[in-house]
């Protein structure tokens, strides 16, 4: 596989002098493989050169494939002058994650309006097909994928694309999901030392590739003062391919306030924090124009038909229970899901919430840890112990403003799937819920 890196830049373009080595568009990454077929990482504004490529080196079209993470600005604002679109011959089927407030069509569509744009997507010559996803596994020709949820405010997929024996992992606007990676007395440790399962999860999920593109937009300290904002700090994508065994990781999403000097020392650092970790991992910064060569070491398979798993989606108005006495929590989590079409039922302590829990069957449990009536913990462990399927396997997410390595340990012990870490915004709660809200869906589905 043949991967070309055409947009590296995260949040907004910033192009000018000071980051034309390391590039000023946004994200957009293609991967063609040795038999031809064209995919497509991402559509922000390093898309319209891309497109220009493919129309002059493929004039007669081409049925492309595009995955895009999600469909914040800055990774579809390049699709309105991709090239391609505007020429017959050219099929392209746009993937995406399902669940969000509008659908991938419209989401596309929007920003082609009259209002801010002269050519809507209905007026398009090349065929568009919109495929909305979750997790899970799918084919796109002879390139295996994996869909799975990243932590962003908004639904995000990261891809995994596996092809000849050869595999790539795209995993951008992604952020840790607990407050450290690993207990305070271990500076690199493996996947089954990090705290939170989340990023058990995620390690698992680029573990052995032989190119991870990460997030990396942020340096440690200015990720204490953007958390929640959906992107990672460089030592955490450091930590991340040592610990997953990852050979090559290409550091992406770069903010638009570092320039190339930045860039290129934040490079230099993090192939040094590698190494003085003892991996044999190469750290590469992502740059406009960069391509990689991944042999395809075996004859892949190509499928005789797609394999994807369907959607089914999420439940609009879903039974969410929520635990807790604090009047200020409880408002805040009542604000950010309200207008989100639930159901949200209120208990005030554990006792309360279990006796609900048994009589209305909620699709989601939040359960605020500082609760002064009950133990948090003693409720999950509660809620496990049931025989009845529908109070056993209820999704809890727990809500802490602690950072104690033990309560977070033993909370996952107990049987909790999340800990989210107060205070939450309200972008992150809603996706947070409407990820597990989606992953119930799929499972209930097989």
């Amino acid at each position: 596989m043949q991967v070309t890196f055409w947009g590296t830049r995260g949040s907004i373009p910033s192009p000018g002098f000071q980051t034309a080595r390391y590039g000023g568009n946004t994200a957009c990454v293609q991967v063609a493989t040795a038999a031809g077929t064209q995919l497509i990482l991402d559509c922000g504004t390093g898309a319209r050169l891309l497109g220009e490529h493919l129309v002059a080196e493929m004039p007669e079209g081409l049925k492309g494939h595009i995955l895009l993470s999600h469909t914040h600005w800055d990774h579809i604002q390049g699709f309105p002058f991709f090239a391609p679109v505007f020429h017959e011959g050219f099929e392209f089927t746009v993937h995406a994650p399902a669940g969000g407030e509008r659908s991938l069509s419209e989401a596309l569509a929007g920003q082609m309006q009259y209002t801010y744009f002269p050519v809507n997507l209905e007026q398009l010559e090349a065929r568009i097909e919109c495929v909305d996803l979750q997790e899970g596994d799918f084919s796109v020709e002879e390139v295996r994928v994996r869909a799975h949820y990243l932590n962003h405010p908004g639904l995000t997929l990261g891809y995994r694309l596996e092809c000849g024996g050869a595999t790539i992992v795209y995993a951008t606007d992604h952020e840790p999901f607990g407050p450290r990676l690993y207990p305070h007395n271990v500076v690199a440790g493996g996947t089954d030392q990090m705290l939170h399962e989340g990023d058990r999860s995620h390690a698992q999920f680029v573990a052995g590739a032989d190119l991870l593109i990460h997030d990396a937009q942020y340096t440690a300290e200015e990720y204490e003062s953007k958390r929640n904002w959906g992107h990672s700090p460089v030592e955490y994508a450091v930590a991340l391919a040592v610990a997953a065994g990852v050979k090559r990781l290409v550091l992406f999403h770069h903010d638009p306030s570092h320039d190339d000097i930045f860039l290129a020392r934040l490079e230099f650092e993090a192939l040094m924090l590698a190494h003085s970790w003892g991996a044999n991992l190469e750290v590469l910064m992502a740059r406009e124009g960069q391509r990689l060569d991944l042999p395809e070491l075996a004859r892949p398979v190509r499928a005789t038909r797609p394999l994807r798993p369907p959607y089914t989606a999420a439940p609009q108005s879903a039974r969410i229970l929520i635990i807790g006495n604090n009047v200020l929590v409880r408002d805040g989590l009542i604000g950010a899901l309200r207008h989100d079409g639930h159901t949200l039922i209120m208990a005030h302590d554990g006792v309360e919430g279990l006796d609900l829990a048994t009589s209305i069957f909620p699709d989601l449990i939040l359960l605020d840890l500082e609760t002064s009536d009950t133990d948090g913990l003693a409720v999950v462990r509660a809620l496990r112990a049931e025989t009845d399927p529908r109070v056993r396997d209820v999704a809890v997410v727990l809500l802490t403003a602690s950072e104690d390595e033990g309560e977070i340990s033993s909370g996952f012990a107990a049987g909790a799937n999340d800990y989210i870490h107060k205070p939450v915004t309200p972008a992150q709660l809603r996706t947070r819920v409407r990820t597990w809200l989606e992953r119930l869906a799929a499972s209930k589905s097989e």
